[in-house]
């Protein structure tokens, strides 16, 4: 029977028991003195554990991190499979239904910009979000994903300066002709700076050793390394935050004088000091001026008509202009030009220019709003980014929604994939009637039912008469002299 006064035997095969530091006593029998029992006392070690129990738990803890994330990745993969799908819409519309301009060509880079974004950006913040504890030996990864991000960031802030100066060029000084051909010189340029800005990235970013819950466990996570010189992280935080300035700055400039000139526009005529629209001067290659009365007009007028009666934005009034013979026009530089617009018999046919100049004034506001939202989504990351870099241990989280808090502001930037084309279905009429279109379309073949249009389009009768009215339309009438009855 075992004496009460004895200490208890406790297993030391519990590894609970380990953990805790526990001594333990025991016994055994010594046959050489005689079967008496000889006390022995033990300290558990926590080095004399298994090494593979802290790759199990490490996993553990890594697999607990990653599903506390999972809102992060349903707000992630709604950006992704949304993103790709709006902007095919947007390069579809903007490049196979749209005119050539300058305005269209900034929506197709940025929808291209943006898909990239989400096949490849996103896919990165992914993988550091899925391996917040077992990013071991993937230093190369690590660097890759600072890289894209800052060249992103940083591609978007120069390409909006360029939107905003096309946008003042044509409120503010719409005689410069800016073109296509330079909007895309600037945007390769934007590109160019935002990859050199992003170099830094390449050597701050790595892997870092991070603390658990369990004090004994370390993990490793992609972030920037405190290891590297302090100039180097300075010079990274410099380039992305003085990039983002830049683009504060400039874009509230630009914006600002559209603003006060779209005031004093308005104010001057309300006064009747000012000419309308159609009277302001236009690029050469768009406008020729009349030697007698000196109104703009547009020299494809009967073909800009044409598009905007498509479009139903004229009415059936401007048909009253009367079709004249060639008339000779002359240039704002003093030649003489041959033009075969139609000409008004009492006034000018400045309803052309008119809408230009509203379009343009509509495809502003769209780029305000754009702008805005821009900057508004990146605030989290910049205030975020300023914090981590002026306190050490910003890093050191107290719960788990204040760590989903932070991963979300550090990759708010990631929203503006997702915007841009919500924007042009909201505030562009045209853009919309073409997705409705186009979806109508898609559930007419699915379905196999015919839409309005193709009904129309199977008529041959129908279809001969608009093309002969087109053609009609189109055509300059010619003085033919009468021919001789003899």
């Amino acid at each position: 029977m075992t004496d009460p006064d004895s200490p208890d035997v406790v297993d030391v095969s519990s590894p609970d028991d380990w953990d805790n530091g526990t001594v333990f006593i025991g016994y055994y029998f010594d046959e050489t003195s005689g079967g008496e029992r000889v006390n022995t006392t033990m300290t558990a070690s926590k080095q004399a554990r298994n090494p593979m129990a802290d790759v199990v738990s490490i996993a553990e803890l890594n697999s607990q991190k990653v599903t506390s994330y999972i809102s992060i990745f349903v707000i992630l993969g709604c950006i992704v499979a949304l993103g790709v799908l709006t902007n095919f819409l947007v390069c579809y519309i903007y490049r196979c239904r749209s005119r050539r301009a300058t305005s269209n060509f900034f929506v197709i880079f940025f929808a291209i910009f943006d898909m990239v974004g989400c096949f490849v950006v996103i896919p990165f913040e992914l993988s550091a979000l899925a391996m917040p504890y077992t990013y071991n030996n993937l230093t190369w990864l690590c660097k890759v994903t600072g890289f894209l991000e800052s060249c992103s960031v940083c591609c978007l802030c120069l390409t909006l300066i360029c939107v905003a100066y096309d946008c003042y060029r044509k409120f503010c000084r719409p005689g410069e002709d800016f073109g296509v051909k330079k909007a895309k010189i600037c945007c390769i340029i934007s590109l160019f700076i935002a990859v050199l800005v992003s170099i830094p990235a390449l050597a701050v970013f790595g892997v870092k050793e991070v603390k658990t819950k369990h004090p004994s466990l370390k993990g490793e996570a992609c972030s920037v390394d405190p290891t590297m010189p302090q100039w180097l992280r300075i010079m990274y935080n410099v380039c992305i935050l003085g990039t983002f300035t830049l683009c504060l700055c400039a874009i509230s400039a630009l914006y600002g004088f559209i603003g006060v000139a779209w005031c004093r526009q308005r104010q001057a005529e309300e006064r009747g000091e000012k000419p309308s629209p159609a009277k302001q001067k236009f690029p050469k290659k768009h406008r020729f001026v009349r030697e007698e009365t000196s109104t703009s007009s547009v020299t494809n007028y009967s073909e800009e008509i044409a598009r905007l009666h498509s479009q139903g934005t004229l009415s059936h009034s401007h048909n009253s202009y009367s079709d004249s013979a060639r008339v000779p026009l002359k240039s704002s530089s003093g030649g003489v030009v041959k033009t075969n617009s139609l000409q008004a018999s009492s006034s000018p046919p400045t309803v052309t220019v008119v809408q230009l100049h509203v379009k343009n004034t509509r495809q502003t506001s769209i780029f305000i709003i754009i702008s805005i939202i821009f900057v508004v989504s990146m605030l989290p990351y910049v205030v975020v980014m300023i914090l981590c870099a002026a306190t050490p241990v910003f890093n050191q989280f107290s719960s788990n929604a204040t760590e989903i808090v932070f991963n979300l502001c550090i990759r708010s930037y990631l929203l503006n994939y997702l915007v841009k084309p919500v924007v042009y279905f909201i505030f562009n009429v045209n853009f919309r009637k073409e997705v409705k279109q186009l979806f109508n379309k898609v559930w007419a073949f699915c379905t196999g039912t015919a839409t309005n249009s193709e009904l129309s389009s199977s008529n041959p009768q129908r279809r001969s008469f608009i093309d002969s009215a087109s053609r009609s339309a189109s055509r300059t009438p010619i003085y033919r002299p009468p021919r001789n009855s003899n």
